[in-house]
């Protein structure tokens, strides 16, 4: 009888570890799975990728951020510009001694007291006259006597002759030749040297641009020597 006894139970011991055992397997069988679900179904995390329209645009154009391959201009270059300029040794040209000062005049002008003709010719066109070498008596504002003097100037403007500082005034009154009337430009300069001013009037050719002969004339004060 007892050996029967312990049969069974050493039978029902190694059902219970049977059963046990499976039970494990099935736990861990179950944990596997639930791993692996989880494992699928998380969302992948991707890096964002930058967008088109927050991309640099480096293509050169306007606004971008490629170096450019352009310079600033140098001081050398401001004197080649100036030089091109001027009337300085420009064919055609010659230096014409003006007393404290010489310019480079056109070949054919002709220079009379204090004033600048366009030739010889027996009814010649005054081109500009010297009208003053004032002392300068106002070291700080050099240039405030002539503004109060040309306040009705059209338009003045600062400027650089060669390397010395100036001021233009454009001036137009009312004119009255053969019944027509009509407009006379001038265009007074004062140029800064070292303890003058230089006091030139420059008298456009009526019925040509008045733009293009300043310029031409600008030019000439460019090559300006004390």
């Amino acid at each position: 009888m007892k050996k029967k006894i312990s049969i069974v139970l050493v039978m029902i011991a190694c059902l219970g570890l049977s059963a046990c055992s499976e039970r494990n397997m099935n736990s861990i069988d179950s944990n596997s799975a639930s791993n692996e679900d989880t494992s699928i179904s998380q969302p992948t995390t991707r890096l964002p990728e930058e967008s088109e329209s927050n991309s640099l645009d480096i293509s050169g154009e306007e606004g971008s951020l490629e170096p450019s391959d352009s310079k600033e201009p140098s001081a050398q270059d401001d004197l080649i510009e100036e030089s091109s300029s001027s009337t300085n040794s420009a064919p055609g040209y010659s230096e014409k001694d003006l007393g404290l000062f010489s310019l480079w005049l056109p070949e054919d002008s002709v220079i009379e007291s204090n004033i600048i003709y366009e030739d010889d010719s027996e009814l010649p066109r005054k081109i500009a006259e010297i009208t003053s070498i004032d002392t300068i008596s106002d070291t700080a504002s050099p240039f405030a006597i002539y503004d109060q003097r040309y306040s009705d100037a059209e338009n003045v403007s600062e400027c650089h002759f060669g390397i010395y500082a100036g001021k233009s005034y454009s001036l137009q009154k009312e004119v009255s030749e053969g019944g027509m009337t009509g407009f006379q430009n001038t265009i007074v300069y004062c140029i800064e040297s070292e303890n003058n001013i230089i006091v030139i009037t420059f008298f456009p050719q009526r019925g040509v641009g008045t733009h293009e002969q300043r310029e031409e004339f600008e030019k000439i004060l460019n090559s300006i020597q004390f």
